[in-house]
């Protein structure tokens, strides 16, 4: 229900339900192995509601610990995932030298494991991290390249988002 909430921009219901989720965890008693997989999502689908209520401080936080405890579990999605967000924070933050590095280790792997989804949001955060540092060109190419993969993938939403970005910042007319 959680990531329904989160789908239909409704942080603050999200976190309840994340926070009941944690409950049921700690008070069922499943095998170590899954629960520490379970407690490394959860933090991140928390982190995921922190992140869009502008909290960044907490979601930096909560990121972090998914990525720690993810290598701990050897749990290479999540330590994708949660390095493509900390690269989106440090952009927000204007830490564009530390966004550069997250994104520059985190897009091989995401291509090395051929997720495709990962792949576009990454180069969705180089446009943000482009246009931050005034590259128009940069952004503008970026841009058009998760776009397109946006589109192969039916990601509506983050298509829209784009679009808008391209029409609004760069000045791009759709073809």
């Amino acid at each position: 229900w959680g990531r329904l909430c989160l789908r239909q921009g409704d942080p603050e219901t999200a976190q309840v339900w994340f926070a009941r989720a944690s409950d049921i965890l700690i008070e069922e008693q499943t095998e170590e192995k899954q629960y520490k997989r379970d407690i490394v999502g959860l933090k991140y689908w928390q982190a995921v509601c922190q992140f869009d209520k502008q909290q960044l401080s907490q979601a930096k936080s909560l990121f972090q610990q998914v990525k720690d405890e993810g290598h701990g579990i050897g749990w290479q999605r999540a330590i994708n995932y949660a390095q493509n967000w900390l690269a989106d924070i440090a952009i927000e933050k204007g830490e564009l030298d530390t966004a550069e590095q997250l994104l520059r280790t985190g897009l091989p792997v995401a291509e090395r494991n051929k997720d495709k989804r990962r792949i576009a949001h990454y180069k969705r955060s180089y446009t943000y991290l482009e246009l931050k540092r005034g590259n128009l060109v940069e952004a503008r190419h970026w841009a058009e390249v998760a776009l397109d993969e946006y589109d192969r993938l039916g990601m509506q939403p983050q298509i829209e988002e784009l679009e808008e970005l391209l029409q609004r910042q760069l000045n791009y007319e759709k073809s």
